[in-house]
């Protein structure tokens, strides 16, 4: 699995989903370096199978780095699959004439990577390759909303981290370090911490 994504959190919750799957990640930061590792792969016979691509990066954003990946034969091969923070039905317009087979808003969820990789990896594929799109409110109604106490001093990793389980019904409360944590539980109730 490739996976490419300026935002180093990004890349680092990506890497280690998919090793919990049983894929080999290699990570690159921006679209030039990905493709020139699509390349290398390619030619020593080592293909990617997947590609996990940021539609919203510089230099070169993610429909860019599609394009050419789109171009060369090569590398046609794999499949690629787009991540986005952006909220824009456009961009999965766009995602389906590149013949992208799946495009996902961030916050995506573990179990929503999942289902989506395992579609496009041995789902059916569609002839014209049109990709799917995973609706940001797919909440499981099996699982009760739940009262969340997120305990954590980097502030991207909040952020990604709230947004999820917010994603997925529950009320989050968060904090920056053990002490406001062991404060917050001497005040409010949690079902987890």
């Amino acid at each position: 699995v490739l996976i490419v994504d300026d935002n180093a959190t990004n890349r680092l919750i990506l890497e280690e989903t998919v090793k919990g799957w049983h894929m080999r990640p290699t990570s690159m930061e921006s679209g030039p370096a990905a493709l020139e590792a699509m390349k290398i792969a390619a030619q020593a016979g080592d293909q990617y199978r997947l590609v996990l691509l940021d539609a919203v990066m510089p230099e070169m954003d993610g429909f860019a780095v599609a394009e050419q990946w789109r171009g060369d034969r090569q590398l046609a091969e794999s499949t690629v699959m787009m991540l986005s923070s952006a909220d824009n039905d456009h961009e999965a317009a766009r995602c389906r004439s590149l013949g992208i087979s799946g495009y996902l808003r961030k916050p995506v969820t573990t179990a929503e990577l999942h289902k989506a990789v395992v579609a496009a990896l041995g789902g059916v594929r569609r002839p014209n390759k049109s990709c799917t799109v995973d609706p940001a409110s797919n909440v499981d109604a099996t699982i009760r909303p739940l009262r969340i106490l997120l305990a954590e001093d980097n502030i991207i990793n909040q952020r990604v981290a709230a947004g999820i389980l917010r994603k997925r019904g529950h009320a989050i409360h968060t904090v920056n370090n053990g002490q406001e944590a062991l404060e917050a539980l001497n005040t409010q109730r949690f079902d987890l911490v």
